[in-house]
């Protein structure tokens, strides 16, 4: 079998098994091995399987320093490892060993991350479309959004949004600072009967 080893960082290295990477190590695991520049070296399948066992150790630790940084969901996880060109195979081996030992959870990230864009006052469409760039299920998204944006909280976020598209505009002359707002309210993803029914009880 042939390995190719190409510099990455200064400490870091692209590793090739037969012509296909494989993903990352560093060079203090590589002088292990005796490889201590970049270059092409003919293996013997002990050696590969040994190379083999020790990216997924490194793939690992990647990981479990991607998700102790914070939440994320499966998707943001996949992508994280992607980029390390880890084979796919190794990278659900270990989505799926992370989800056994929940530290990876579809479920907690998605309730997580709502609840804080419903703390930054963002509305019911922005969460959804969010959440959906995040990768998470369209089942699970309205799971939670059910869960955690109420009637009640919807109105509260009505209402903050409102004062601050408010005071934004507060200069312009009435006819056009209702616009504006309307227009403000809308791009954020509320219902524009919902935003002007909100205005005409303020008395706007």
């Amino acid at each position: 079998m042939k390995l190719k080893i190409t510099k990455k960082t200064k400490t870091i290295f692209w590793i090739y098994l037969d012509d296909e990477i494989w993903g990352i190590l560093p060079g203090k695991i590589l002088h292990f091995f005796g490889y201590f520049e970049p270059g092409e070296y003919e293996i013997d399948e002990v050696t590969a399987k040994e190379l083999k066992h020790e990216l997924e150790k490194y793939a690992w630790e990647k990981l479990l320093k991607l998700l102790a940084y914070r939440e994320r969901s499966r998707q943001e996880a996949y992508n994280g490892f992607a980029k390390y060109g880890f084979r796919d195979f190794l990278i659900q081996k270990l989505l799926k060993k992370a989800e056994n030992y929940n530290y990876l959870s579809e479920e907690r990230f998605a309730e997580l991350f709502c609840e804080s864009l419903i703390n930054k006052g963002k509305s019911r469409r922005e969460i959804h479309a969010k959440m959906y760039e995040k990768g998470v299920d369209e089942t699970l998204i309205e799971q939670v959004l059910a869960q955690k944006y109420s009637n009640k909280k919807n109105d509260e976020i009505v209402t903050r949004n409102l004062e601050k598209a408010s005071k934004r505009y507060s200069n312009l002359e009435q006819k056009k600072k209702r616009e504006k707002i309307i227009n403000y309210m809308v791009r954020k993803g509320f219902s524009y009967h919902v935003v002007v029914a909100a205005l005409q009880e303020k008395g706007e």
